[in-house]
């Protein structure tokens, strides 16, 4: 039996969708946000993984730090996050 896939456990939950020119980012991972911009490691088309620099306010963009305070990465869900070409960096 294999255990459950959780944004601890999975390597990358994120992927990057093409949107015309730009892109979309869906999924689940866990990061810090204490800045006003967020450096999500997301898998694109063919495997590769990248880095988008998501703005902390960016529609579809859902952070839940539990509310304790522990410092510990909050998760962020990513619901069709739209991020530009110039966003995404290889990683």
């Amino acid at each position: 039996m294999s255990a459950p896939t959780t944004p601890e456990r999975s390597a990358n939950e994120v992927r990057l969708v093409p949107d015309g020119c730009d892109y979309l980012l869906r999924g689940v991972t866990r990061g810090a946000v204490d800045a006003d911009v967020i450096p999500v490691r997301a898998t694109a088309p063919g495997g590769t993984v990248v880095v988008a620099h998501v703005s902390r306010h960016a529609r579809g963009l859902t952070v839940d730090d539990g509310g304790t305070g522990s410092g510990e990465p909050a998760v962020l869900r990513l619901d069709n996050v739209a991020v530009s070409a110039a966003q995404v960096f290889p990683a």
